[in-house]
């Protein structure tokens, strides 16, 4: 199997190829973003897969075999999910093109806003939609057809010089010794904001994809105590730059968390704060160990705050005789001494439960207190209550919607709603009652749940956005102005 798509209804771009119980992938995080066009390119020669985006290469991998054999297998969808458990594609596709030879970054940027005739040297296939229907517009009569909802429709694309072109950054992360690192977090900054993030492979490697931006750009690297700076990047629209880095170690700031009699606090919060005249903004949060002991690693050079949690507050670092408390952070030296002394506050013992003590599944999705001091858990085999000594659990046979349960909700009067993904159940007076799609709304799976002010529910699904006003749904899509149909998360505005 073959295919381009973004990853799990996310804005991660990604070209696959699965064939002998292997998968072969090169996926661009964070780069897709809703109602804009894209030019998309996969190309095979032999040796190696590549993607292009808007004529640039923002990947590659090796890949050594025959794609004969995979594409005479099955069917061959464009929009439709080959496994009933992804989404369908929900979007435009202007024109589909299947060349029979491996075209060139040069060649592909050549044709990418030509209107082709349908018999060029190389082209097997060519679905333009311009006649209405699926219709191959090559001499080879691939013809096509429309199912479901699909539908041809008038659409305006960007001119060439209205298509934006993404730069790419990569390279590989060593340690002083030259060995490359594993594992290496690395992050891209604008004007203070991340713009992207990177981790790097086996081999150390790292890579951005990004659509640049105006002004400068900060690069950071991380791995245990080390890490780096690359400051004032400037990165032009279909620039490719390769960046090596070699990391040193950067602890910028250490201190301890200690209580009055010098014995250590552990997992207390410690946070750094830009201080060089810009608004308090935190940087960087870490925990205090069990000796007491925290550490910051690979802060921007520059002017810092550094402050510990207690109940009731924060309380910021002042060095004897000084009321600032600034820190000024430099490559490759490192604050020590930061140390704060506070009452103790952390008390009790942490106590695990797992099936073996009641609880439905260990996998918990969900959990929710209720009115009454219980607590309940949302796990894959049900609904678990716990009321501090022992477990009562609760499934489909008991009334709840479906026993994989993925969010709970207390609403208004102490009622708790429960998302399954088999439908939503309201739990009230020792029973449940459920919804489905039968029922109105505009999905089973259920993802988010939350109350507003009016008591309306608003249940976010795979599939778009219900809302239920106690007697009945009212349902929206992309098609109503959402980003995008998959919801996971609901917060009420204050």
């Amino acid at each position: 199997m073959i295919a381009v798509n973004n990853s799990r209804c996310s804005p991660d771009l990604q070209l696959f190829l699965y064939t002998d119980m292997k998968l072969y992938l090169i996926r661009v995080p964070g780069i897709l973003k809703a109602n804009r066009w894209y030019h998309i390119a996969a190309a095979f020669d032999g040796k190696l897969m590549r993607l292009y985006l808007n004529g640039v290469l923002v990947g590659e991998r090796a890949y050594e075999g025959d794609l004969s054999a995979i594409l005479k297998e099955g069917e061959n969808l464009l929009g439709k999910a080959h496994w009933r458990e992804n989404e369908d594609f929900k979007g435009q596709l202007d024109e589909i093109r299947i060349w029979g030879v491996a075209r060139t970054g040069e060649q592909i940027r050549s044709t990418m806003f030509r209107k082709l005739r349908g018999d060029e040297p190389g082209l097997v296939g060519l679905w333009n939609f311009d006649s209405g229907d699926a219709k191959d517009s090559s001499p080879n009569g691939y013809d096509g057809m429309l199912i479901g909802n699909a539908r041809c429709v008038e659409a305006e694309l960007p001119s060439e010089g209205e298509l934006p072109r993404p730069a790419v950054i990569s390279g590989i992360v060593r340690a002083p010794s030259g060995k490359a690192l594993v594992g290496a977090k690395l992050r891209l900054e604008r004007n203070g904001r991340t713009a992207a993030e990177a981790v790097t492979d086996e081999e150390g490697n790292y890579h951005f994809v990004i659509f640049p931006e105006e002004g400068v750009y900060d690069l950071s690297a991380k791995w245990e105590d080390m890490g780096c700076w690359r400051l004032n990047l400037r990165l032009r629209p279909g620039e490719s730059r390769r960046l090596n880095l070699t990391l040193k170690t950067a602890i910028s700031i250490t201190g301890t968390t200690l209580a009055w009699d010098n014995s250590p606090l552990a997992g207390v919060t410690v946070q750094a704060l830009r201080g060089d005249g810009e608004a308090e903004k935190v940087v960087a949060t870490t925990l205090s160990d069990e000796n007491g002991r925290y550490e910051f690693v690979n802060l921007m050079p520059g002017r810092y705050k550094v402050r510990c949690y207690k109940p009731g507050g924060y309380v910021y670092y002042s060095p004897q005789g000084s009321g600032e408390g600034l820190l000024d952070v430099k490559p490759g030296r490192t604050v020590r001494g930061v140390d704060f002394h506070l009452a103790p506050f952390k008390k009790g013992v942490w106590k695990s439960h797992t099936y073996l003590d009641g609880l439905a599944n260990n996998r918990v999705y969900a959990i929710q207190g209720d009115s009454t001091g219980a607590i309940w858990f949302g796990t894959e085999n049900g609904l678990s209550r716990y009321d501090g000594e022992s477990f009562a659990n609760f499934s489909t046979k008991d009334g709840l919607a479906g026993d994989w349960v993925t969010c709970i909700y207390k609403g208004k009067g102490g009622v708790l709603w429960i998302g399954t993904r088999n439908g939503l159940s309201k739990y009230e007076n020792g029973r449940f009652i459920s919804f489905d799609e039968e029922d109105g709304l505009i999905s089973n799976d259920i993802r988010a749940i939350c109350q507003d002010d009016e008591g309306r529910l608003w249940i976010g699904t795979r599939d778009g956005l219900s809302i239920y006003d106690g007697e009945k749904f009212i349902n929206l899509t992309v098609e109503n102005g959402l980003p995008h149909n998959s919801i996971r998360a609901i917060c009420r505005d204050a």
